[in-house]
């Protein structure tokens, strides 16, 4: 189950990738959720294990929508 700040950094991953054709940095999402790094790994971890992205704490930089909706 995802908690408000997975929703709301899943959220935000589909939405600046659509804008952009990117997806955010962590710097970019420490930003818009106010959250410290740790914080955003923790939510990246929680999204990629849950299936929603693919992520790996080894390349942080790439975050892969894996079902934008």
């Amino acid at each position: 189950m995802q908690s408000d700040l997975q929703r709301k950094a899943l959220r935000i991953i589909v939405n600046y990738t659509r804008k952009y054709g990117r997806p955010p940095t962590i710097r970019e999402l420490m930003t818009k959720t106010g959250r410290n790094e740790a914080g955003i790994r923790a939510v990246l971890k929680a999204l990629a294990e849950e299936r929603y992205i693919e992520w790996s704490g080894e390349q942080p930089g790439r975050i892969k929508l894996v079902n934008s909706g």
